[in-house]
């Protein structure tokens, strides 16, 4: 994603004392990003060499005309 779209959070401390980061996304979905009606979002997470870890989802929507923003269902 362009870092433009990308939203930084605070980490947070557990009690444990492990941190967690969040980074969110925020963009507006255009026809082009859809597929059979279909959003594809996947996150991937990585902590040097040690760890990875990625998550895909489909988000169903449909576009309105105001501006083409998604309206997921």
């Amino acid at each position: 994603a362009e870092s433009s779209s990308l939203v930084d959070h605070a980490p947070v401390t557990t009690a444990e004392g492990l941190e967690t980061s969040i980074l969110g996304l925020r963009f507006r979905a255009r026809t082009a990003h859809l597929r059979h009606g279909h959003l594809k979002l996947r996150c991937s997470a990585t902590i040097a060499a040690v760890y990875y870890r990625e998550k895909t989802m489909y988000i169903r929507g449909s576009l309105t005309h105001r501006g083409e923003t998604l309206e997921s269902r």
